[in-house]
């Protein structure tokens, strides 16, 4: 009998214990201004808060939807306006109907099918293939296709006054890039990482781990490109994996919780994408390409007069001598006043010889020290 009830004490203990452990863990946290991340586990969104009304990032499931919502009512008083699916991944776009009395549903065209497809989800109400801007209140989020030619179903979302970039499912701080992708979207992973990098922010929101900053995310597009480099270099000159590595500077990343293998493992996916002719050149993908020499621009002095400051988006092609050409502006913000200088800019950028190009875009910023005007 005493034997019983020691046995029957542990067990009870255990699953004290067990069901303690199992508790799911909710915080919510400010990144910036008013733009919030909250936490369900190990997943993580983010909400903005409006006057109007509230624009929340990947309502993760049910259960985390039904406490972020008591908390957004006891905390701001605004209802949810809209829901941003930045996937189709079902362990982010489940809670969604938590919101649905009040908020509107975006995705990307290629995440629909795959969120509609599941009776629990909320469809969206608005599908979007390279770029949607909601305005709310006098904020506006900025929602991006993660490239030009990528089949991702994943979108990024700027917050532009926040300078903040959320990646929902794509990267980790910390980490090599997006460790969980298949060897044939590699490629996709690379051009993805530079076409983010063409845009304006400070910090970097991941929904898997910690927040980080723009700094982070090149880093791990350098990565990338010093894998694709050295794999091309060990092919065209007969070489292995093995020396493919050798040519890496992998202490750069030691700091990486995956670092043990990162090098090894993106090397292997590289060769293999090589092999198969799965491939593209390298200095032929203008989110690949980066300059030698980028002087600063003049600014203009109408515009330092004003203290006016903004950025220009020019498009431009790369010749076999590094030198651009066709300059032409492709975006302002938030005036042309800046527009001549910036091509003036681009036109001095100086680039590796021997790797023409064709549509390569570079945004050009004009600030002034001490604030400006529009701001």
């Amino acid at each position: 009998m005493k034997s019983f009830s020691l046995v029957l004490l542990v067990f009870l203990t255990f699953a004290a214990f067990s069901a303690k452990a199992e508790e799911p863990v909710y915080s919510i946290e400010n990144v910036t201004g008013d733009l919030y991340r909250f936490q369900s586990n190990n997943h993580y969104g983010v909400f903005l808060v409006t006057e109007e009304g509230i624009i929340l990032a990947d309502p993760i499931n049910n259960a985390t939807a039904t406490w972020l919502k008591g908390e957004l009512d006891a905390r701001f008083g605004v209802p949810v306006k809209y829901v941003i699916y930045t996937t189709e991944a079902p362990a982010r776009v489940g809670g969604g109907t938590v919101f649905e009395e009040t908020a509107k549903f975006v995705s990307h065209t290629n995440a629909y099918y795959g969120i509609a497809g599941n009776w629990i989800n909320q469809r969206p109400d608005k599908v979007f293939s390279r770029s949607y801007t909601i305005s709310l209140g006098g904020k506006d989020v900025v929602l991006k296709q993660f490239s030009e030619t990528a089949k991702f179903t994943s979108i990024g979302v700027f917050f532009k006054d926040e300078e903040v970039l959320f990646l929902g499912n794509f990267t980790s701080v910390d980490a090599a890039p997006n460790r969980l992708v298949a060897k044939f979207r590699l490629m996709d992973n690379l051009k993805s990482h530079g076409h983010f990098l063409l845009n304006q922010f400070s910090f970097l929101v991941s929904g898997n781990g910690d927040i980080g900053t723009k700094s982070d995310l090149r880093k791990q597009w350098r990565f990338l490109l010093e894998v694709l480099r050295s794999s091309l270099w060990a092919q065209d000159n007969g070489l292995g994996e093995a020396e493919a590595i050798k040519t890496m500077s992998l202490g750069k990343y030691k700091d990486w919780e995956n670092f043990s293998d990162a090098g090894d493992k993106y090397v292997e996916w590289m060769f293999w994408l090589i092999k198969q002719e799965k491939i593209l050149d390298l200095y032929q993908t203008p989110e690949l390409v980066f300059a030698l020499k980028k002087p600063n621009p003049n600014f203009s002095w109408r515009a330092r007069a004003k203290r006016i400051c903004g950025s220009i988006l020019v498009e431009y092609d790369v010749d076999k001598n590094g030198k651009t050409r066709n300059v032409k502006v492709i975006e302002v913000d938030p005036t042309e006043i800046f527009s001549g200088d910036a091509i003036n800019a681009a036109k001095k950028y100086t680039y590796a010889k021997g790797f023409p190009a064709q549509g390569v875009r570079t945004r050009i910023f004009f600030r002034i020290q001490g604030g400006c005007s529009n701001e």
